[in-house]
């Protein structure tokens, strides 16, 4: 069943998208901002687009709607994880989605591992959660973990049982294969934990080096 939103709360949106429009001394620039809400897994709607300026600041209310509790905002596919988010500044083609969710019900958000927006379930409390397919999710040399594709951001826990609050799991990823690469830097050196005493060292993918260089050579000083 569609949901009517508060003609109060996308007046009080309007205004505050006009305001504060040079707070970042960037040239007026019109920018489209698109909002959504998400009430349940089959009750997603869009409101009329709004026109605001690149640099100005939204200005966002406590939401309210009838039995209903707000739970996250989701700004341009990243859910924000910030209870008191109350202002945010307009960049090119925004879109902002607020879930909410039924009287007495969590939300289970699940995200991928840049905190771009999979899905939403909504259980209640003591309930365990099914999550979203992750068919089709990967990162460059990287498939998503095997044993414990998912972990809730908070507790670090990677269990879908026993839920009694609001929570955002993230998606897990593991290495796909082992990948080594030669580095060399001339007239400087390399370091890396751990340290590797070959001569013609191979380091592996995602390994941390530290590169450093003397601050002259030759009586020429350290450029970049």
């Amino acid at each position: 069943m569609k949901k009517t939103i508060s003609i109060l709360f996308l007046s009080f949106l309007c205004i505050s998208l006009f305001s504060n429009h040079r707070q970042l001394g960037i040239e007026s620039q019109a920018v489209t901002i698109h909002f959504g809400y998400v009430f349940d897994d089959d009750n997603i709607e869009d409101a009329i687009p709004l026109i605001g300026t690149y640099g100005s600041v939204i200005n966002l209310p406590s939401v309210h709607h009838e039995g209903y509790q707000f739970a996250f905002w989701i700004v341009n596919g990243i859910v924000n994880t910030n209870p008191d988010l109350s202002q945010i500044v307009v960049t090119s083609q925004m879109r902002i989605q607020a879930i909410f969710k039924p009287e007495g019900k969590l939300a289970v958000v699940f995200a991928d591992s840049n905190g771009q927006f999979i899905g939403v379930r909504f259980i209640m409390c003591g309930e365990s959660v099914t999550p979203p397919s992750t068919i089709g999710y990967s990162k460059p040399n990287l498939i998503v973990n095997e044993t414990r594709p998912w972990k809730d951001l908070v507790t670090s826990s990677h269990t879908l049982t026993n839920i009694t609050e609001d929570r955002i799991y993230q998606l897990q990823y593991q290495v796909d294969e082992m990948i080594y690469y030669h580095i060399s830097v001339d007239g400087g050196t390399i370091e890396s934990e751990p340290a590797i005493t070959d001569p013609s060292p191979q380091y592996r993918y995602n390994q941390l080096i530290t590169v450093s260089a003397p601050l002259t050579k030759d009586g020429i000083p350290f450029s970049h």
